[in-house]
């Protein structure tokens, strides 16, 4: 249930007064939590300039919600991948081969002769 707080969720029920079902995140209770309504409050609408119209991201057609949860979940994918190994397996390649690069590129620039001696007999 912490990791509900600070999110922003739909109000899937109303059962009784006083009572809100959110959607549970992990699936668990037919998928819906319930919550004394004094613990939820409900999120204004962003403001909007009236001539402004903001387009959706991954569809046609106009939206009204923020682009905090896209931006937040981008940010979290991010933070999950410099934890990876294969994440840091692929940093260390690159940093090899651009070494492997410039020392080959060093090589020829300084000692020209010494790099192609051999290819010339």
């Amino acid at each position: 249930m912490e990791g509900m707080l600070g999110k922003e969720y739909r109000v899937l029920q109303v059962p009784s007064p006083g009572v809100v079902g959110l959607p549970s995140p992990d699936g668990s209770q037919e998928g819906v939590w319930y919550f004394p309504d004094r613990l939820v409050h409900r999120v204004d609408e962003p403001m909007v300039h009236p001539l402004v119209s903001p387009q959706k991201l991954f569809s046609h057609g106009e939206t009204r919600m923020s682009c905090f949860p896209l931006v937040a979940t981008h940010l979290e994918s991010l933070a999950w991948s410099f934890t990876d190994p294969m994440f840091w397996q692929g940093v260390s390649l690159l940093m090899v081969s651009v070494a492997a690069s410039s020392l080959a590129f060093l090589t020829v620039c300084c000692c020209p002769g010494t790099a192609w001696k051999d290819s010339h007999l």
